[in-house]
């Protein structure tokens, strides 16, 4: 884990900020249960919700959602993700396509 230190000189004054811990590795598996699975590199718990950052994947019996960030509710099962988003069908010998998630 790297602490990123800035200096800044701004009309003479000195000014040190430290930003929060950078975390560098691999994902890893945070939490399952027979309904989803849960991997990233770093995650919090606030009450029911997993917060997840770094190469997340939300594994379910319908979909693999792939994302840099997202949240996960383990009451509703509701996923919030974000960047770049992936959505994939979890059987990839599903011949529905789309169709499975009432796309037509």
């Amino acid at each position: 884990m790297r602490l990123v230190i800035c200096v800044l000189c701004i009309a003479g004054h000195l000014t040190v900020v430290a930003q929060a811990p950078v975390r560098t590795g691999r994902s890893h598996q945070i939490f399952q249960n027979p309904e989803v699975t849960l991997t990233a590199i770093d995650s919090t718990l606030d009450k029911n919700v997993y917060h997840l950052k770094g190469g997340v994947v939300i594994k379910t019996d319908a979909v693999i959602v792939l994302a840099p960030e997202a949240t996960y509710d383990l009451k509703t099962g509701e996923i919030q993700a974000r960047g770049v988003v992936r959505i994939q069908p979890a059987r990839s010998n599903d011949r529905r396509g789309v169709s499975q998630f009432g796309i037509k």
